[in-house]
């Protein structure tokens, strides 16, 4: 340090002794002073001269271990000002950080030499190039990828290759100059299917086409945390079907879940596109449950068809069953009793009693028709068309013999009493029996009538 400060002591010594020499004067101002200890390219200054003396020839050099240019000599009129560049570059500069001053001559063949001092500074890339990387939102169409170079250093072109999972880019662009630029990085695939958290991001930076530089940097996704759901019914003719969504529209993985409740009948004609992760019953209902972790984009969707088509077909066989067994057991002749009130002369209590028997199917052998009378009344001995066979007691007996498919038997006969009967009076069925073309007994009866005598 000391023999540094006693050098710049001598050099300024040596400068104020040649300025009072020499028949020009000078002026420098930094354009670039910034050097990359990685790369070859030089500081720059700008340089004004001017000559007092006659038309000479210049030269600027040094003598310490670093590159200047012009290293040609160049030629200035009298009283000329002249401008130029000059660069300096340091040739051991691989493992220096910091600001250096470097002694270098202008010298005129024939004005004379003049010393001065070159300062400049050596920062290594890392400390020159700085990248940053704005937070993605879900309406983000791109990473937007920030280059700042903040030092007075100008890199020129530069070939960027940026790498990472969300999206990756190439291209050749200039780099900035004490001022920052964006970069945007076009995502390989949708946001919305994006998982939010921290992407790494590769930069590699080839420099003055001699050195790749490579920086990672974190892109960061922001998270969103958003679950539609839905639940829609579609009616069939037996049935119905029932459809849950849960759909994952936010950018981090979540657990989702559906719910259904069905009594015990549904649920035993309900199918299920997914299997339940969970049931839990009580005394008539049961509750389903269906969980899943949905990635961004992805959807849960439950399918419940509930099918009454099985039972209905067995309803339906069961009535048809029945019905056929009705029809099957039902007597093919139909019986019915009708009692029509009659007006007497002496005033007593009289009915006519109608009888109907039709086959309404087959052929019927046989048959035989018994009715009975009440027995607090007593027989009119005058009949209708057909006069019973037997009148035993109360009971009275028709036989036909055959009756044909469709053919009807009406018989009639009028009962009555001298004493009215007291509020309702019952008539019984009446019984017919037949063989039918297979020669079994078969049995058919007749409705009850009520008969009020009081009227």
């Amino acid at each position: 340090m000391k023999k540094s400060l006693l050098a710049l002591f001598f050099a300024i010594f040596f400068v104020s002794l040649t300025l009072n020499a020499s028949a020009f004067s000078f002026e420098k101002t930094p354009i670039h002073d910034v050097v990359a200890s990685e790369l070859s390219i030089p500081a720059t200054y700008n340089f004004t001269l001017v000559n007092t003396g006659g038309e000479d020839y210049f030269k600027v050099y040094s003598l310490v271990n670093i590159k200047t240019l012009p290293l040609t000599p160049f030629p200035v009129k009298s009283l000329e000002v002249y401008n130029f560049i000059f660069s300096a570059l340091p040739l051991e500069r691989a493992d220096q950080k910091g600001k250096f001053a470097y002694g270098y001559y202008i010298k005129g063949e024939k004005a004379g030499a003049m010393q001065d001092l070159v300062e400049l500074k050596v920062l290594p890339l890392k400390d020159i190039i700085r990248i940053t990387v704005a937070d993605i939102a879900r309406d983000d169409i791109a990473i937007g990828l920030n280059i700042s170079v903040p030092e007075n250093i100008d890199l020129g072109n530069a070939t960027i290759y940026i790498e990472s999972e969300l999206g990756k880019i190439s291209k050749t662009d200039s780099m900035p100059v004490k001022e920052s630029k964006t970069i945007n990085v076009p995502f390989t695939s949708d946001i919305k299917t994006i998982v939010a958290g921290k992407y790494p991001i590769r930069v590699t930076f080839y420099l003055n086409k001699e050195y790749n530089y490579t920086v990672g940097v974190n892109a960061t996704v922001t998270e969103i945390s958003t679950i539609t759901s839905s639940e829609t019914v579609k009616r069939g003719f037996f049935g119905f079907k029932t459809i849950i969504t849960k759909k994952n529209d936010g950018n981090t993985i979540k657990l989702v879940s559906a719910e259904l409740t069905k009594n015990r009948f549904e649920r035993a004609f309900t199918s299920y596109n997914l299997a339940p992760t969970s049931e839990g019953e009580n005394a008539w209902f049961i509750e389903q449950t269906w969980e899943k972790e949905l990635k961004p984009g992805e959807s849960l969707i439950v399918e419940a068809s509930t099918d009454y088509t099985i039972p209905i077909i067995i309803l339906a066989l069961l009535i048809i069953s029945t019905i056929s067994l009705i029809i099957v057991r039902r007597p093919r002749l139909i019986v019915r009793k009708k009692a029509i009130k009659m007006q007497t002369k002496g005033g007593e209590f009289a009915v006519k009693v109608i009888l109907f028997a039709k086959n309404i199917s087959q052929e019927a052998k046989e048959v035989t028709m018994i009715d009975q009378i009440p027995g607090v009344t007593q027989l009119y001995e005058k009949f209708g068309a057909a006069k019973p066979e037997k009148i035993e007691g109360n009971r009275l007996t028709w036989r036909f013999g055959t009756v044909l498919p469709g053919e009807e038997i009406i018989v009639s006969y009028v009962i009555y009493s001298k004493v009215r009967p007291i509020g309702t009076m019952i008539l019984p069925e009446t019984v017919v029996h037949y063989l039918n073309q297979r020669d079994k007994r078969k049995y058919a009866s007749s409705n009850r009538v009520l008969v009020v005598s009081n009227d």
